[in-house]
């Protein structure tokens, strides 16, 4: 096997990308726990309605769009395809949302909003970018090891084993800033969660019906902005910036909205 080294920072990034995804929601449980008194069922019930809301529900639904005629169509249109995956996005897990703060959570203190938004936004942050990263950071130490051969049994055909090589190359020559990067997006993810929650608390429990189209609209926005910058610029910074100002919008309108539910 040709010689292949993974930069020591990119495995440092990797670590705390991957530790990171995981610690933060269950601090946020842990502080919310102390200081607002909240039920971790709450946390759990957003963990797994936004398991069910986004990869059995929304997945079905894209799938069976994309083996549709416009199936093709969808996927050559940057713009379509991430209006497309921003809509679907903020109606499935704002819905979802909609329905875990209507039957689901029992407690009506607006606090039991935010232990929600922790578990969506941790159980979307431990699935998109904790599992990778720990996957990420075992291949890595096997390639500096010189133990990767392992990873590409003996009578693996050809190409195969060239892919895996490939891809070996790929995670190797990665920008090391790539690998903190993705802790940052979840970090901002987390936050709009946080918001959304909040917004479709309100919804739910308040009879404040407009902010759940609200929070359709505000996660549609930023999740089409999010795949549309990124494809036509390709540049992670821009993409992350226009997503940090949408955040910080959605954080304002929520910190509004909370301190004006009354507590019942």
């Amino acid at each position: 096997m040709p010689e292949i080294t993974v930069p020591t920072i990119s495995i440092v990034f990797m670590a705390i990308s991957a530790i990171g995804s995981f610690l933060i929601p269950l601090l946020l449980l842990l502080y919310y726990r102390k200081n607002l008194g909240v039920s971790p069922k709450n946390f759990f019930w957003g963990m797994g309605v936004f398991i069910i809301a986004v990869y059995v529900l929304e997945s079905t639904f894209v799938a069976l769009l994309k083996l549709s005629p416009i199936g093709t169509y969808i996927d050559n249109n940057i713009w379509i395809n991430g209006l497309l995956g921003g809509l679907c996005a903020g109606i499935f897990e704002e819905l979802g949302r909609y329905f875990a703060f209507s039957r689901l959570v029992k407690n009506n203190h607006r606090s039991e909003a935010l232990a929600y938004g922790a578990g969506h936004g941790g159980a979307e942050a431990i699935i998109i970018l904790g599992i990778g990263m720990i996957s990420n950071f075992a291949v890595s130490y096997m390639i500096n090891s010189g133990s990767a051969a392992a990873l590409v049994p003996s009578g693996t055909d050809a190409a195969t084993a060239a892919a895996v090589l490939d891809s070996f190359r790929e995670l190797a020559e990665t920008k090391p800033y790539m690998f903190i990067i993705g802790f940052i997006e979840r970090c901002l993810a987390i936050i709009l969660h946080l918001a959304l929650s909040v917004l479709v608390f309100a919804a739910a429990k308040r009879g404040r019906t407009k902010l759940l189209p609200a929070a359709i609209g505000i996660h549609a926005l930023v999740n089409a902005a999010a795949i549309i910058i990124y494809a036509l610029s390709n540049n992670p910074f821009i993409t992350e910036a226009v997503v940090l100002v949408l955040t910080a919008g959605a954080a304002y309108l929520a910190l509004k909205v909370y301190y004006s539910i009354s507590e019942v």
